[in-house]
């Protein structure tokens, strides 16, 4: 015979459970993923803009790679360098070794499967040397423009837009060689490097209309690598002759021309051999992903943001409640998506021999939800704040 009170008591454990079921499957339902899962070797380069495509470099035979959900890693054949991905993810750019393997070419591979090059590298306007092979650096977010460098039968190098519909264009360069990285939506502001005519170094450097401005004037290689949609706010690498260091910088578009601000280094950084530079940005301009390198044998990705500066991915990622698989280590940041919601890069798994280069990707929209509280606003005539904010509600 059952008494009421064991009923009861039944009913309550059974209630209980229910609730706790209903709590995780909550949890579930709210992160929809995992906030933080390795997709395959090699090292990632880009992301689209919803996260649904990454874009990397195989290390075993430097051959390009798109990552989806659904097809995993495929190699995209007769290609190698930087590759970069458009928007919505059916665009990819990057450097095709030709038939012959003796040159190579900046190209962009679209969905079809195939890749398309320039129709003829022998002349480019405005250019009285000829071509031997150019690197494809950077893409639009809509696919249709590719920035990187060419390189001249006197081994010198130009940087260099292709547009099929405008073709081939050398941008301007105040000493013998140049390169772009990266450029906006509308194809008008370019960024990369240029070096310095009397010593050789390489320059942050923008392109605006194909007029190049140098962003520092440094004493130690350092580039331009990401631009926001707008163009208004640069991300790379500067000289902090402070800490005789290469850290990682950021340029705002004011009246007065280009500010610099630097973001810097990671604690535990060596003056002389490490360096962080920035790679990517959200287009407002909150959030700064990139590399920090604390000596020549040891690194880690960074996340920088407005409200909080420079931290270690894998402190940023320990504060959400993220916990990484046992024995990887995040070595560079290397893509975000415009709103930040994913992330991507390569680190290392260590829990093999020799050790292998993984890939992750990383869902923000899965972390507890916590809005920007600062945006980042154009510097305008107030140059003694460079960081001007407004406050979100």
């Amino acid at each position: 015979m059952i008494h009421q009170g064991n009923i009861d008591s039944l009913t309550r454990k059974v209630v209980g459970f229910l609730l706790i079921c209903l709590f995780l499957f909550s949890v579930g339902s709210a992160f929809g993923a995992e906030p933080f899962e390795i997709i395959c070797d090699g090292e990632a380069t880009d992301i689209s803009t919803d996260g649904s495509v990454v874009v990397g470099i195989a290390k075993e035979t430097g051959e390009t790679w798109r990552w989806t959900k659904k097809t995993g890693r495929v190699l995209l054949g007769r290609s190698s360098g930087t590759p970069n991905v458009s928007d919505d993810g059916r665009i990819v750019s990057a450097t095709v070794i030709s038939k012959s393997t003796d040159s190579e070419t900046l190209a962009r591979w679209s969905e079809d499967g195939e890749w398309e090059v320039p129709t003829d590298f022998s002349v480019i306007p405005g250019a009285e040397r000829h071509v031997r092979n150019s690197l494809a650096w950077g893409l639009s977010g809509d696919g249709s423009t590719l920035v990187g460098q060419v390189r001249f039968s006197d081994d010198s190098t130009g940087a260099v837009s292709w547009n099929a519909d405008q073709g081939l264009k050398i941008l301007g360069a105040k000493g013998n060689n140049s390169r772009a990285n990266d450029l906006n939506s509308d194809g008008t502001v370019i960024v990369g490097w240029s070096e310095n005519p009397a010593t050789g170094i390489w320059q942050p450097t923008v392109w605006t209309d194909g007029k190049p401005v140098i962003l520092a004037t440094t004493k130690a290689f350092c580039e331009a690598t990401a631009v926001t949609p707008g163009g208004n706010i640069i991300v790379g690498q500067t000289y902090d002759e402070s800490r005789d260091q290469r850290a990682a910088a950021l340029w705002l578009d004011s009246d007065f021309g280009w500010v610099q601000e630097l973001l810097g280094t990671l604690p535990g950084t060596i003056g002389g051999y490490g360096q962080a530079m920035a790679l990517d940005l959200t287009d407002d301009g909150h959030t700064i992903v990139g590399f920090n390198k604390f000596d020549p044998n040891r690194s880690a990705g960074f996340i920088w943001t407005l409200e909080n500066g420079l931290i270690d991915v894998h402190d940023y990622l320990a504060s959400h409640g993220v916990t990484l698989p046992e024995g990887f280590r995040i070595n560079s940041v290397t893509g975000i998506s415009e709103d930040g919601s994913y992330m991507t890069g390569f680190g290392e798994d260590m829990t093999f021999w020799p050790h292998q280069t993984r890939s992750f990707l990383i869902r923000v929209e899965a972390f507890p939800k916590e809005k920007p509280s600062r945006k980042i606003l154009p510097a305008g005539t107030d140059i003694s704040n460079p960081f001007k904010t407004r406050d979100l509600e």
